[in-house]
């Protein structure tokens, strides 16, 4: 029967380290290690992409380590306050009945400067014998330095465990008896595990109950690769734009539509007008770690720094776009 009111990635949530994709054994058998001892030596940072695991492997934890909500701090709202007013109280008093305290912290790049100055006073090394801060980040660069060296175990989710991944992937469909050809499930996973397990998962549980329990790998294609393609056209454009004539670049920054680069720019614009899903966070992420021109990634950087204040984030990516262009245009010239 199909139930389209439960979503799988919650359904098939994993309980135990057992059933959760990591990037490699050796992260597998640290976790393991906490939890059989119940205690975790040091601070955790766990950073990936959207998706990938970092807070279902943080509260896994959390559940098997904790034996008494009284020793657990979980911050959600990340104001200064929270600072001195809950977790400077709570790490200076010793476990109720664990042996090991916590101190949850989801989203630490999305705290402020001051938050992250705080923190790193004393708070994370001086009662480490008997707590733990395991701290979540999709972007560990936009953390304070100071405060990263704070952390004893780093735990980065890179979405590239093509094998494990196809394995859940195979176990969830095999368990709600959906109609799939496996060869295609494996094609399709080894073109799309960046997009991170969670939208596998989803657009998977989409398809199969938009086919009637049947998997349309053809459709799949068309969602999910939208970032990727975005990612592509604009390495591609500015390639193209920095190796070309001074005539011809100063005509993509005029008239983009009526230049070298039309055909990718028309796509690039209309893949972000049309899309109202995309992780634009994402996109400026991978395109920081793909350019590798130094003055480029000064844009880029300063562009992701703003992308969560932007109301109209597709805007904002074609700006930076032409903050680009007009610095590849001076390439050379």
């Amino acid at each position: 029967m199909l139930q389209p009111s439960i979503s799988w990635y919650e359904k098939y949530r994993p309980q135990s380290i057992d059933e959760m994709v990591f990037s490699n054994d050796a992260q597998k058998n640290i976790v393991k290690d906490w939890i059989e001892n119940e205690t975790i030596p040091g601070n955790v940072l766990l950073s990936g992409p959207a998706g990938v695991g970092k807070s279902t492997l943080a509260l896994i934890t959390i559940r098997k380590i904790v034996k008494n909500q009284a020793d657990l701090c979980r911050i959600k709202t990340r104001s200064v306050s929270d600072v001195d007013e809950k977790i400077a109280p709570f790490v200076q008093k010793k476990p109720v009945s664990s042996k090991c305290k916590i101190v949850y912290i989801e989203e630490l790049d999305r705290t402020s400067r001051q938050f992250q100055a705080q923190l790193k006073e004393d708070l994370m090394e001086k009662y480490q014998e008997f707590v733990s801060f395991i701290c979540c980040t999709n972007h560990p660069k936009r953390i304070d330095n100071a405060l990263l060296s704070r952390f004893t175990f780093r735990v980065e989710f890179k979405s590239d465990n093509i094998s494990d991944i196809k394995n859940r992937l195979d176990f969830i469909l095999k368990q709600e008896n959906a109609k799939y050809n496996p060869d295609e499930l494996t094609k399709f996973v080894t073109k799309n595990y960046k997009a991170g397990l969670r939208n596998l998962i989803n657009n998977l549980h989409v398809s199969y109950l938009s086919h009637s329990g049947e998997i349309d790998f053809s459709s799949l294609e068309q969602t999910l690769n939208i970032e990727d393609n975005i990612v592509t056209h604009i390495v591609g454009m500015i390639e193209k734009i920095m190796i070309s004539d001074t005539n011809s670049k100063k005509l993509c920054l005029i008239t983009p539509f009526n230049s070298i680069i039309a055909k990718e720019y028309a796509s690039f614009v209309t893949l972000c007008h049309n899309n109202y899903d995309i992780n634009y966070e994402n996109i400026f992420e991978r395109l920081y770690d793909t350019i590798k021109y130094l003055p480029l990634q000064v844009i880029i950087g300063k562009y992701s720094e703003e992308i969560e204040l932007k109301k109209y984030p597709h805007i904002h990516l074609i700006s930076c776009f032409y903050e680009m262009m007009k610095c590849s245009v001076e390439v050379h010239m």
